[in-house]
C-alpha cells in the first residue's frame, strides 16, 4: 500500500500540531536531497563508469552507520533481574 506522508501527519498528529510536523518533515526530507543531489552529480562526473557502484557502496556505509549508531535504542528492553 502506498501512503501519502501528509495522510499519516493527518492521522496521528492533533490538527493543532499538523502544520508544524508537516513542515518539519518537509524541512528534514529536503535537507538529504540538498546533500543527494550534488553528491550525485560529483560521483558522474568523478567516477562515469562506476558512480551507481560508488553510490550504492555510500550508501550501504550511512545505513550500516546509521543502524549502529541506534541499534541499541531499537533493542527491546530486557527485564532486570531482582
Amino acid at each position: 500500500m502506498n501512503l501519502a506522508t501528509q495522510t499519516i501527519i493527518a492521522e496521528q498528529t492533533p490538527e493543532e500540531y499538523q502544520g508544524r510536523v508537516y513542515g518539519a518533515h518537509f524541512a528534514w526530507s529536503h535537507l538529504w536531497w540538498a546533500f543527494a543531489y550534488p553528491l550525485a552529480g560529483w560521483l558522474g562526473t568523478r567516477f562515469p563508469t562506476h558512480s551507481f557502484w560508488w553510490g550504492g557502496l555510500l550508501g550501504l556505509l550511512l545505513l550500516a552507520g546509521s543502524w549502529l549508531f541506534t541499534w541499541q535504542a531499537m533493542r527491546p528492553s530486557e527485564p532486570r533481574k531482582p
